[in-house]
C-alpha cells in the first residue's frame, strides 16, 4: 500500500566534490570499498560541452582529465567524429570511382553514351562529397568533470562473443584439408559424375527428364558427398554491461544525489537536436571504470577488465521498486528508487586491444 514515510534526516557532508555525484555517501570508505565510476563524454558541439568549457575555463584538472582520455580514445577501433570532413570527401571520391567502373563495363557492349554518363555520375558524386566536406564539422569527445560514482552491484560479468558462419566447401575442401592424394584423385570422377547426374534432375518436366537421380544413386551406393564443412570467422560482437541499482536515500543530500544521478543518465542517453532541428546529434558516450580502495586510496582496480567507450542503450527507472510506493512527508519524493542500466561498447575488440587490458 502506498503511503508516506518520516521526514528526511539532516544532511551530512559528502566526501565527493560538487562535480561528482555518488551513492551511497560513504562510498570509498572501508564499509564501501568498491565503486563503478561513470565518466560522461559529450560532443564538442553540444550544449553540455559549451557549458562545461565556460564553467571550467582555464581548469588544469579538466585538461589533464581530457588528455588522459584522449590517450585511450585514439586506440579505439571505431569511426571517430574527428574524421567527418575527410570521410565525406573520401566517400565522394570512392562513389565516383565506383560509378566509373560500373559504367565502363558497358563500353565493350558498344554503348557510346556509357562513358559520358559515367563521367557525369562520377563528377556529381565527387562534387557532392567535396561540398559535404565543406559543410560537415569535425567533432570530438569532451570528458566532463561531472561524473557518477555508484556502488558495485552484487557481481560483475563480462561476456565476449565471436560471430562464425558455417560454409560448405565441397570438392574445394580437399585442397584445404591437405589430404589430396592418389586415392582422392581416383574418386574424383565418381564425385563429379554425381554432380552431373544431379544437375540433369533439374531438366524441365516437359522434356520428360525430371527425377531425383542423385538421391537414387546415394540410396543405392550408401554414400553421400563429403560437404567439407568449415566455420568461417566473420566478426566480433559488441560487449554489453548491465548494472542494476536500488536507492534508498537517508537524508536530503543523498536524495539530491540520487535524483541528479537519474537525471544525468536520462539526459545523456538522448540525442540533442541540431540548431535547425534537421538533424539529431548522437547522444553522449560513457567511460566506465571499476575502482577499489587500495592502500587507502580509491583507484582503478587493475584486476578487473577495462571498458571501452560505451553508449547507454536502456535505462529503466522504478519509483517504489519493492512494489510499495512511499514518499517523504516533507517533499513528496519517493523513498526508494530502482535503476536498471544497459551499456553497449562501441568498438570491435581485437587481440591487440585485449592486450591493452580490455
Amino acid at each position: 500500500m502506498a503511503g508516506q514515510a518520516n521526514k528526511l534526516t539532516s544532511p551530512k557532508t559528502l566526501s565527493a566534490g560538487s562535480d561528482r555525484h555518488q551513492y551511497p555517501q560513504e562510498l570509498g570508505s572501508m564499509s564501501q570499498p568498491h565503486a563503478v565510476q561513470f565518466f560522461i563524454l559529450v560532443r564538442s558541439t553540444s550544449k553540455a560541452a559549451t557549458e562545461s568549457r565556460s564553467a571550467n575555463a582555464g581548469s588544469t584538472r579538466m585538461q589533464e582529465q581530457q588528455d588522459n582520455f584522449d590517450k585511450d580514445y585514439t586506440k579505439e577501433n571505431r569511426a571517430k567524429g574527428e574524421e567527418a570532413k575527410a570521410a565525406a570527401a573520401g566517400a565522394g571520391l570512392l562513389a565516383g570511382a565506383i560509378g566509373v567502373a560500373a559504367a565502363s563495363s558497358k563500353i565493350f557492349s558498344k554503348d557510346a553514351s556509357a562513358l559520358g554518363q559515367a563521367g557525369i555520375s562520377a563528377g556529381i558524386a565527387i562534387a557532392a562529397g567535396g561540398a559535404q566536406a565543406l559543410l560537415t564539422t569535425n567533432t570530438s569527445l569532451v570528458r566532463l568533470l561531472a561524473s557518477i560514482q555508484l556502488y558495485v552491484p552484487a557481481s560483475i560479468m563480462t561476456s565476449y562473443s565471436a560471430n562464425w558462419e558455417e560454409a560448405q566447401l565441397g570438392i574445394a575442401g580437399t585442397l584445404g584439408s591437405g589430404r589430396l592424394n592418389m586415392t582422392d584423385a581416383a574418386e574424383l570422377p565418381e564425385y563429379i559424375g554425381r554432380g552431373m547426374i544431379g544437375a540433369a534432375a533439374n531438366l524441365p518436366k516437359e522434356l520428360g527428364g525430371s527425377g531425383d537421380f542423385a538421391s537414387l544413386i546415394e540410396s543405392t551406393s550408401k554414400k553421400v558427398n563429403n560437404p567439407y564443412k568449415e566455420q568461417l570467422f566473420k566478426s566480433m560482437g559488441f560487449r554489453k554491461f548491465s548494472f542494476n541499482y536500488a536507492f534508498a536515500p537517508r537524508n536530503k543530500n543523498e536524495l539530491a544525489e540520487v535524483q541528479a544521478i537519474i537525471s544525468l543518465f536520462k539526459y545523456h542517453m538522448h540525442p540533442e537536436a541540431s540548431k535547425g532541428e534537421l538533424f539529431l546529434v548522437y547522444p553522449s558516450e560513457f567511460s566506465i571504470e571499476f575502482h577499489s580502495l587500495i592502500d587507502g586510496i580509491m583507484a582503478i582496480n587493475p584486476e578487473l577488465p577495462k571498458v571501452s567507450s560505451c553508449v547507454l542503450t536502456s535505462a529503466k527507472v522504478t519509483y517504489g521498486p519493492d512494489g510499495n510506493f512511499n514518499t517523504f512527508i516533507d517533499t513528496g519524493a519517493a523513498t526508494e528508487y530502482g535503476l536498471e542500466l544497459q551499456f553497449t561498447e562501441l568498438e570491435t575488440l581485437t587481440a591487440n586491444r585485449i592486450e591493452d587490458g580490455l
